[in-house]
Protein backbone atom coordinates (compact mmCIF):
# COMPACT_ATOMS: atom_id res chain seq x y z
CA UNK A 1 0.00 0.00 0.00
CA UNK A 2 2.81 2.41 0.89
CA UNK A 3 4.46 1.75 -2.48
CA UNK A 4 1.30 2.71 -4.32
CA UNK A 5 0.92 5.92 -2.33
CA UNK A 6 4.62 6.67 -2.83
CA UNK A 7 4.34 6.15 -6.62
CA UNK A 8 1.23 8.31 -6.80
CA UNK A 9 2.95 11.07 -4.86
CA UNK A 10 6.08 10.77 -6.99
CA UNK A 11 3.98 10.95 -10.16
CA UNK A 12 2.15 14.00 -8.83
CA UNK A 13 5.45 15.71 -7.99
CA UNK A 14 6.79 15.05 -11.50
CA UNK A 15 3.63 16.46 -13.07
CA UNK A 16 3.71 19.57 -10.86
CA UNK A 17 7.40 20.12 -11.55
CA UNK A 18 6.80 19.81 -15.31
CA UNK A 19 3.97 22.34 -15.14
CA UNK A 20 6.09 24.70 -13.03
CA UNK A 21 8.98 24.54 -15.50
CA UNK A 22 6.67 25.08 -18.49
CA UNK A 23 5.03 28.03 -16.75
CA UNK A 24 8.37 29.59 -15.88
CA UNK A 25 9.55 29.21 -19.48
CA UNK A 26 6.46 30.84 -20.94
CA UNK A 27 6.83 33.77 -18.52
CA UNK A 28 10.48 34.48 -19.43
CA UNK A 29 10.42 37.70 -21.50
CA UNK A 30 13.52 36.71 -23.49
CA UNK A 31 11.98 33.37 -24.46
CA UNK A 32 8.70 35.04 -25.35
CA UNK A 33 10.52 37.63 -27.48
CA UNK A 34 12.47 34.87 -29.25
CA UNK A 35 9.30 32.87 -29.96
CA UNK A 36 7.41 35.95 -31.20
CA UNK A 37 10.34 36.97 -33.41
CA UNK A 38 10.46 33.44 -34.84
CA UNK A 39 6.73 33.54 -35.66
CA UNK A 40 6.98 36.99 -37.26
CA UNK A 41 10.12 36.19 -39.27
CA UNK A 42 8.78 32.84 -40.48
CA UNK A 43 5.49 34.38 -41.59
CA UNK A 44 7.26 37.22 -43.38
CA UNK A 45 9.65 34.78 -45.04
CA UNK A 46 6.72 32.65 -46.23
CA UNK A 47 5.49 35.69 -48.17
CA UNK A 48 8.75 36.05 -50.11
CA UNK A 49 9.38 34.38 -53.45
CA UNK A 50 11.21 34.80 -56.75
CA UNK A 51 9.46 35.36 -60.08
CA UNK A 52 11.56 35.39 -63.25
CA UNK A 53 14.65 36.11 -61.20
CA UNK A 54 13.07 39.03 -59.34
CA UNK A 55 12.39 38.93 -55.62
CA UNK A 56 8.75 39.52 -54.78
CA UNK A 57 6.92 39.85 -51.48
CA UNK A 58 3.30 39.66 -50.47
CA UNK A 59 1.42 39.84 -47.23
CA UNK A 60 0.13 36.49 -46.11
CA UNK A 61 -1.94 35.73 -43.05
CA UNK A 62 -0.28 33.99 -40.13
CA UNK A 63 -0.62 30.21 -40.10
CA UNK A 64 -3.02 28.42 -37.78
CA UNK A 65 0.01 27.24 -35.81
CA UNK A 66 1.33 30.79 -35.45
CA UNK A 67 -2.06 32.02 -34.27
CA UNK A 68 -2.32 29.15 -31.79
CA UNK A 69 1.17 29.90 -30.43
CA UNK A 70 0.33 33.58 -29.95
CA UNK A 71 -2.97 32.74 -28.29
CA UNK A 72 -1.15 30.35 -25.97
CA UNK A 73 1.31 33.07 -24.99
CA UNK A 74 -1.63 35.45 -24.59
CA UNK A 75 -1.08 38.88 -23.10
CA UNK A 76 2.53 37.98 -22.30
CA UNK A 77 3.24 38.26 -26.06
CA UNK A 78 2.01 41.87 -26.35
CA UNK A 79 5.30 43.60 -25.39
CA UNK A 80 7.26 41.40 -27.81
CA UNK A 81 4.77 41.97 -30.63
CA UNK A 82 4.67 45.71 -29.91
CA UNK A 83 8.33 46.00 -30.87
CA UNK A 84 7.35 45.04 -34.42
CA UNK A 85 4.88 47.93 -34.68
CA UNK A 86 7.71 50.37 -35.33
CA UNK A 87 9.24 48.33 -38.16
CA UNK A 88 9.91 50.05 -41.48
CA UNK A 89 8.35 47.11 -43.35
CA UNK A 90 4.58 47.59 -43.61
CA UNK A 91 4.07 43.81 -43.77
CA UNK A 92 5.81 43.43 -40.42
CA UNK A 93 3.69 46.17 -38.84
CA UNK A 94 0.48 44.68 -40.22
CA UNK A 95 1.40 41.18 -39.06
CA UNK A 96 2.15 42.50 -35.56
CA UNK A 97 -1.23 44.26 -35.51
CA UNK A 98 -3.02 41.06 -36.56
CA UNK A 99 -1.23 38.97 -33.95
CA UNK A 100 -1.93 41.50 -31.20
CA UNK A 101 -5.54 41.59 -32.34
CA UNK A 102 -6.07 37.84 -31.95
CA UNK A 103 -5.06 38.13 -28.30
CA UNK A 104 -8.03 40.41 -27.66
CA UNK A 105 -9.02 42.10 -24.43
CA UNK A 106 -8.32 45.55 -23.09
CA UNK A 107 -4.52 45.14 -23.06
CA UNK A 108 -4.42 45.32 -26.88
CA UNK A 109 -5.69 48.91 -26.89
CA UNK A 110 -2.38 50.62 -26.04
CA UNK A 111 -0.26 48.93 -28.74
CA UNK A 112 -2.99 49.19 -31.39
CA UNK A 113 -3.51 52.83 -30.43
CA UNK A 114 0.23 53.31 -30.93
CA UNK A 115 -0.07 51.83 -34.44
CA UNK A 116 -3.03 54.09 -35.26
CA UNK A 117 -1.21 57.17 -33.94
CA UNK A 118 2.25 56.54 -35.43
CA UNK A 119 2.18 54.27 -38.47
CA UNK A 120 2.89 55.90 -41.81
CA UNK A 121 1.00 53.08 -43.54
CA UNK A 122 -2.74 53.50 -44.08
CA UNK A 123 -3.36 49.75 -44.20
CA UNK A 124 -1.68 49.27 -40.83
CA UNK A 125 -3.91 51.92 -39.28
CA UNK A 126 -7.02 50.40 -40.86
CA UNK A 127 -6.18 46.88 -39.68
CA UNK A 128 -5.50 48.24 -36.19
CA UNK A 129 -8.96 49.83 -36.23
CA UNK A 130 -10.47 46.47 -37.21
CA UNK A 131 -8.82 44.62 -34.35
CA UNK A 132 -9.11 47.27 -31.64
CA UNK A 133 -12.87 46.74 -31.64
CA UNK A 134 -12.38 43.36 -29.93
CA UNK A 135 -11.55 45.33 -26.78
CA UNK A 136 -14.32 46.77 -24.59
CA UNK A 137 -16.03 49.84 -26.13
CA UNK A 138 -15.00 52.13 -23.31
CA UNK A 139 -11.36 51.27 -24.00
CA UNK A 140 -11.30 51.62 -27.77
CA UNK A 141 -13.71 54.53 -28.34
CA UNK A 142 -11.13 57.29 -27.66
CA UNK A 143 -8.80 55.74 -30.24
CA UNK A 144 -11.54 55.46 -32.85
CA UNK A 145 -12.52 59.08 -32.16
CA UNK A 146 -8.89 60.06 -32.76
CA UNK A 147 -8.95 58.20 -36.11
CA UNK A 148 -11.91 60.35 -37.22
CA UNK A 149 -9.28 63.06 -37.82
CA UNK A 150 -6.72 60.85 -39.60
CA UNK A 151 -4.91 62.35 -42.58
CA UNK A 152 -6.27 59.59 -44.82
CA UNK A 153 -9.90 59.61 -45.97
CA UNK A 154 -10.14 55.79 -45.94
CA UNK A 155 -9.02 55.60 -42.31
CA UNK A 156 -11.53 58.31 -41.39
CA UNK A 157 -14.24 56.39 -43.26
CA UNK A 158 -13.39 53.17 -41.39
CA UNK A 159 -13.48 54.97 -38.03
CA UNK A 160 -16.85 56.47 -38.94
CA UNK A 161 -18.14 53.02 -39.91
CA UNK A 162 -17.01 51.56 -36.60
CA UNK A 163 -18.78 54.29 -34.66
CA UNK A 164 -21.94 53.88 -36.75
CA UNK A 165 -22.04 50.15 -36.05
CA UNK A 166 -21.13 50.12 -32.36
CA UNK A 167 -22.42 53.38 -31.01
CA UNK A 168 -24.18 55.71 -33.46
CA UNK A 169 -24.82 58.22 -30.68
CA UNK A 170 -21.09 59.06 -30.93
CA UNK A 171 -21.67 60.63 -34.36
CA UNK A 172 -24.54 62.91 -33.33
CA UNK A 173 -23.56 66.55 -32.98
CA UNK A 174 -23.48 67.65 -29.36
CA UNK A 175 -25.64 70.59 -28.31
Amino acid sequence: MNRIVFRQNLFLCVVLLTVAIATAQTQDPAMIQARVDEIVNTTLHDGEFVVNGARAVQSIPPSKEALAAIQTLGEAAIPALSKHLDAQDPREQQLAVRLIGVIGGSKIVAPLSHAIHTSHFRVTRMIALDFITSAPNTDFLPVVRFALNDQDALVRKKATGILKSCCPQELRPSN
